[in-house]
């Protein structure tokens, strides 16, 4: 055998292999501490839910044009309270009296005879005590004499329409 000769050209790359088989699975890792990102929130329902029971209903107001007992504590019976339209006066509610000897008194029913008549304990007044008189203003001054004048009938009748703030007297 002779020398070996000088290395020659590097030629063209050849054509892509076949992929091989795949290799085995690995281990299942630790659980991620991260937490992944939050879902979409689905459509909303169409669906509604049950209807809950009705409430009781709440103490009211009423208010009545009967006197009250002006005396905290005090009771008046067969007051009648201004009725409501789809509202029943209870035990518990509250009595605003709008009567002149019992302007702004007001009590917690205590007794219900009827719709039209119930027993009223007088809490308190919502009205405070009638303040003194104050002082009279100044006189004013005394005004420009007033603007008349003499006419017939006749005359006044044919004014249209009458000159307002004149007095006129009619003669003869």
């Amino acid at each position: 055998m002779g020398p070996q000769g000088t290395k020659g050209d590097t030629g063209d790359q050849g054509p892509k292999g076949d992929t091989g088989d795949r290799g085995p699975t690995g281990d299942t890792g630790t659980a991620s501490t991260v937490p992944g990102p939050p879902g979409n929130t689905g459509a909303a329902s169409t669906v509604p839910g049950p209807t809950g029971d009705t409430g009781a209903e709440g103490l009211n107001i009423w208010s009545t044009a009967t006197a009250i007992n002006n005396t905290v504590g005090g009771t008046q019976a067969a007051v009648t309270p201004v009725a409501v339209t789809g509202r029943t006066i209870k035990v518990g509610d509250l009595v605003v009296s709008s009567a002149a000897g019992s302007l702004g008194v007001y009590g917690r029913v205590t007794a219900v005879a009827s719709q039209t008549s119930v027993t009223v304990t007088t809490i308190a007044s919502i009205r405070g005590a009638t303040g003194t008189n104050g002082t009279n203003g100044a006189t004013g001054n005394t005004g420009p004499p007033g603007q008349w004048t003499q006419l017939t009938q006749a005359q006044y009748n044919a004014l249209n329409p009458p000159v307002a703030g004149t007095l006129y007297v009619i003669v003869g």
